[in-house]
């Protein structure tokens, strides 16, 4: 793999891994908020205040734990290339 082919790689794997993220913020914000609203409640008895502040909090965290675990994607990621170098020789 040369230089530029490997800068591209890294390039789309920060791209990738960015728009992951976001994936997974959503969603967590998501099912936060959905875990919050109480079924059979009605709008103006549901304190919106404290559900966008969890979710908020959820989303954050999310972001945070995502953060931590980029240096295990970027490892796999460069075993996985490595592993397709050693399958081209």
């Amino acid at each position: 793999m040369n230089k530029d082919t490997l800068k591209e790689f890294k390039s789309y794997l920060w791209k990738r891994w960015i728009l992951d993220v976001c994936v997974r913020t959503v969603k967590t914000g998501a099912e936060t908020a959905a875990g919050m609203i109480t079924v059979g409640a009605l709008v103006s008895d549901i304190n919106w205040i404290r559900v966008l502040s969890v979710t908020a909090v959820a989303m954050i965290y999310t972001v945070l734990i995502n953060i931590y675990r980029i240096a295990a994607d970027i490892d796999a990621a460069n075993k996985q290339a490595g592993d397709e170098d050693g399958a081209r020789d």
